[in-house]
Formats: C-alpha cells, sequence, structure tokens
C-alpha cells in the first residue's frame, strides 16, 4: 500500500421515506435502502460500490444490520464491519465515549477484524478483532417521526442521513475515513499512523444535535468537532479525533476555480481529548472525499451538482429551503 489512497466515489441509494412508531421501522427501511442494486436514479450499482448487509434480532424484533462483505473496489485489509443498531427497550451495548445507551434511537459501530456476528450488545459483536462503540445518530424523534433516509456509498465509506425537514438533518460517516499524513512504512520504528493499508478507520455522527448554519464556521463545537472516534492505528484503543480547522462562512467564492468548475479542499483532522485540542497530539490525516463546502450556493442544486446528467458531487445541506448556507458537503460522486 502506499498514499495517496485511492479516490473514494459515491452512490446515492433511494431516499426511503416512512412515518414510523419504533426503531425496528427505522432500521427495516434503512436496510431498504442500503440493499438496493440501483442508486437514486435507477441505475444498477457495480460490484466496486456494492456492500452485503445481513441484519440481526433481539427478543423477535430487528435490532441490528451489519454488512458481511466489502465491495469489489475496496482494497482494505482490516475487514471492517459496519454496524447499525437500535433497541426499544434497555440494552446494555458498548458505546463510544462520547454516548450512552437510549431505548428507540439509531446507533452506528465499527469492528475491524472481525469473523462471526454474534449479538449486537456483546464487547465484540463480531466475535474477534477490534470494537469501536457505537455512536449515536439524531434523537429518538427520528424513529417516531416522518423521516427520510438517504445513503450514500463508496468502496470503502458509507454516509447516512436522517432528514425530518428541510432544515433539520443528522447523519454519520462511517469505515476507512481517513487518509493519514504519513504512511505505516513511513512510520515504522516508532507510534504508527496508518494500519497495514495505509487508511484510518472510524466513524464521524452528529449525536442528537442536528446540522447547525455554524456546523463548520463555530470554533469548538459542530458535528466534526469532537463527535469522532477512531481507531489508533494498529491497536485496539480509540481516539477522539476533531476538525483541525473553522471555515469561513463568506468561503463560497472559494469552491469554484476562475472557469467555475467546483473545486473542493481537503478536510483536516487531528486527536483530540475530551472535547478540546490535545496539546501532545497532532494532525492524524483528512476525511476522504468528504469535503465542506461552506457557503455553496445551493440553488437548483440542493442534492447533486451535474455536469449535464453526469452527477459531479453529491450535496449535503443543513438548510435545502436557503442559499448560501454555510453547513454543507460535498461528496465525489460515481461517475
Amino acid at each position: 500500500m502506499s498514499l495517496p489512497l485511492p479516490e473514494l466515489t459515491f452512490y446515492r441509494m433511494p431516499d426511503v421515506t416512512f412515518t414510523g412508531s419504533n426503531i425496528q421501522q427505522l432500521l427495516l427501511n434503512l436496510s431498504s435502502s442500503l440493499t438496493s442494486l440501483v442508486d437514486y436514479r435507477g441505475t444498477t450499482i457495480p460490484s466496486t460500490h456494492l456492500w452485503t448487509w445481513a441484519t440481526g434480532s433481539t427478543s423477535g424484533s430487528i435490532s441490528v444490520i451489519y454488512n458481511t462483505a466489502v465491495p469489489s473496489g475496496a482494497s482494505m485489509t482490516q475487514n471492517p464491519t459496519i454496524l447499525f443498531a437500535g433497541f426499544t427497550g434497555s440494552a446494555t451495548p458498548k458505546t463510544g465515549t462520547l454516548d450512552t445507551y437510549a431505548s428507540q434511537s439509531l446507533y452506528v459501530g465499527l469492528n475491524i477484524n472481525g469473523t462471526t456476528y454474534t449479538d449486537w450488545v456483546n464487547t465484540s459483536p463480531m466475535t474477534t478483532g477490534n470494537f469501536i462503540g457505537y455512536s449515536r445518530i439524531g434523537p429518538s424523534t427520528v424513529s417516531i417521526g416522518t423521516t427520510v433516509i438517504r445513503n450514500y456509498v463508496s468502496q470503502e465509506t458509507v454516509v447516512t442521513v436522517l432528514r425530518t425537514n428541510v432544515t433539520t438533518k443528522y447523519l454519520s460517516l462511517v469505515g476507512a475515513i481517513y487518509e493519514p499524513h504519513t504512511s505505516y512504512a513511513d512510520s515504522a520504528g516508532g507510534t504508527r499512523t496508518a494500519e497495514p493499508d495505509d487508511r484510518i478507520y472510524g466513524l464521524t455522527t452528529t449525536g442528537t444535535t442536528a446540522l447547525s448554519n455554524t456546523t463548520l464556521s463555530a470554533v469548538n463545537t459542530g458535528v466534526l468537532f469532537s463527535r469522532s472516534n477512531a481507531f489508533l492505528p494498529t491497536t485496539s484503543t480509540t481516539m477522539l479525533v476533531t476538525r483541525a480547522s473553522v471555515h469561513l462562512q463568506n468561503a463560497r467564492f472559494y469552491v469554484q476555480d476562475l472557469t467555475g468548475k467546483y473545486i473542493f479542499d481537503k478536510n483536516r483532522v487531528m486527536r483530540a481529548a475530551l472535547g478540546a485540542y490535545s496539546g501532545g497530539n497532532a494532525a492524524i490525516g483528512h476525511y476522504r472525499e468528504f469535503y465542506p463546502a461552506t457557503g455553496l450556493m445551493t440553488n437548483n442544486m440542493t442534492n447533486v451538482i451535474r455536469d449535464e446528467d453526469t452527477d459531479k458531487f453529491h450535496i449535503i445541506t443543513q438548510d435545502e429551503s436557503a442559499n448560501n448556507v454555510y453547513a454543507t458537503f460535498a461528496l465525489k460522486a460515481a461517475p
């Protein structure tokens, strides 16, 4: 392996809209989207991006969705398993440092180097390997109201958006989500900067706080600030990760070049401790093809930037009804 890593590209899966009354309905609809063989346009998803999913039950009701295979386009060697889970009653799953368990709520977790699924509440839900614990995606109200589920799948990561209205979004990003600054081989003899496949595995979620118009611009707050857990490479230890910079609210002109072509900067991240920058640590890498698009002019392209009929970037924006929204992200679209 070597750096830079292969570019990730995303297919947007079909939206699923439901009016639910419990977490089981949310999980069933989430599974329906994730297991679709076509994207939102009806285009067949190639094996390079197609994840294989299974479900598990607690007391006879669905309680977890987890992948049993990764896309053929992945070159990961750490065998990641993504788990989306939740339950109506009491439970004691392992949660990350940022969360505690609450019934009727959706969580996402990540296991690497696992084998066989056992139980989502086990400290090792995939029998072996390392489990990062679960992080919450939104409040329980997303399970008992009208919610739109939108998934984006790449070769090595999955992005999930829960939309309760035009201005309220919760999201998660999970998988091999970070590219390090220094390769595994080049960090030999000391603390490893990456897994042997030159990736850093982790997850980011919004928790119970929806995206806001200051998600990217505010100091010491927002979904990418201290809402991320990752594995300290080659260990079972987890580390808190935060964005390394804020983005100007008036930065919309930064996302286009002189010809009008859209360009986006990589979003750097660093290790953190208890919601603050950790002076004893340093920058660890950047998000892979998950770009801040601060102040992007979103008229007529709220969900996608196209070149004629070709998707170029998928857009996730906090407020679909407004223009020049500061809390906006861009995902590189699959060709």
